[in-house]
C-alpha cells in the first residue's frame, strides 16, 4: 500500500533539517536564507531589524542546528545587499585563541571563534565589537559556520547567516545621505 503523505512528509523533514546549519537568533536573520550561498543567500529585507552605535559592542546569539567540527566568524558590511566577501569587514573573535590552533592552514584566531562547548539548544551567545569607523543606515551582519568535518587539511564547507541592522554615528545621529550623482543634462 503506498503512502504519498508519509513520502512528503519524509521529504518535508529532510529538506528544512539540511538546509539550515547555523543561523541568527539575535538579530533577526534574513528570511528564506539558502545558507549556502554566500555571502548572505537571501536578499535583505523590507528594514533593518536593529540598530547599533559605531564602536558598540553587542550580544548576538547564533543557533546551530546541526552540530559540526568547526569555527565561526563574524563580519559587516556597509552595503545592504553584498555580493561577495571583499564587501565585509571581518569582525575580531569574540573567544580567546586556543592553546592549540586546531586547523592550522584555515583558522585565524583573531578572527574566528572555536567554541568546543555545547550550550542549551546549541544556541551560542557572542559579544562582538563593531567598527569604530562604519555607519550606515542599510548595513549587513553576517555569521559564517566553517565545518572542518572533512579533517584539518581540507577547505571547510561555510554556510552564511545574514541580519540587516542600521549602525549609526556615536551620538545617535543618522548617517549621512548618499550624495546625488552628478547630472548628466547638456
Amino acid at each position: 500500500m503506498k503512502r504519498p503523505w508519509l513520502t512528503l512528509a519524509v521529504a518535508a523533514l529532510l529538506s528544512s533539517t539540511l538546509h539550515a546549519h547555523t543561523n541568527f537568533i539575535t538579530p533577526s536573520p534574513r528570511v528564506n536564507e539558502n545558507i549556502k550561498n554566500g555571502p548572505c543567500g537571501a536578499p535583505p529585507g523590507a528594514a533593518p531589524v536593529a540598530t547599533y552605535q559605531q564602536g558598540a559592542t553587542i550580544q548576538v546569539v547564533i543557533h546551530e542546528f546541526v552540530k559540526h567540527a568547526g569555527y565561526f566568524g563574524f563580519a559587516i558590511s556597509n552595503v545592504a545587499n553584498p555580493t561577495n566577501d571583499g564587501q565585509f569587514i571581518r569582525l575580531p573573535s569574540p573567544l580567546p585563541a586556543p592553546a592549540v590552533n586546531p586547523y592550522p592552514n584555515y583558522f585565524n584566531p583573531a578572527i574566528h571563534a572555536y567554541d568546543t562547548s555545547t550550550p542549551p539548544g546549541n544556541r551560542y551567545t557572542y559579544t562582538i565589537q563593531l567598527p569604530s569607523n562604519v555607519s550606515c543606515d542599510r548595513c549587513t551582519l553576517q555569521v559564517v559556520q566553517y565545518m572542518m568535518d572533512a579533517g584539518p587539511n581540507t577547505p571547510p564547507s561555510e554556510y552564511y547567516s545574514c541580519a540587516d541592522v542600521r549602525v549609526v554615528p556615536t551620538g545617535g545621529a543618522s548617517p549621512p545621505a548618499p550624495a546625488a550623482p552628478p547630472c548628466l543634462d547638456k
